[in-house]
């Protein structure tokens, strides 16, 4: 059985493969129903993988300041931040 690090680290790489594979920024309620279609994540659950991610710089977060038609806070979506290719420097001569 997997340890709760070991299950936040599983979710965390679930989670961005999730939004890589996404073609525009995502909401987190769409990348729950994309782990489990059927039951999707309870409500916070994603959050602080989330978090953590763009905490990492390999995931950014845009809010939606458009209104609403209902009460509550403005929606956030996730997507992946390129990344520069690594070169490797050869030391030998």
């Amino acid at each position: 059985m997997f340890g709760s690090k070991e299950r936040q680290e599983k979710l965390e790489q679930q989670v961005l493969s999730v939004i890589t594979e996404a073609q525009e920024p995502v909401h987190a309620y769409a990348i729950g129903k994309a782990l489990n279609p059927e039951k999707p994540w309870a409500h916070g659950t994603l959050y602080r993988p989330l978090r953590h991610l763009v905490e990492l710089g390999l995931v950014e977060q845009t809010i939606d300041e458009e209104p609403y038609d209902y009460d509550g806070p403005p929606r956030r979506y996730y997507a992946t931040i390129p990344q520069e290719p690594t070169v490797e420097v050869s030391t030998e001569s």
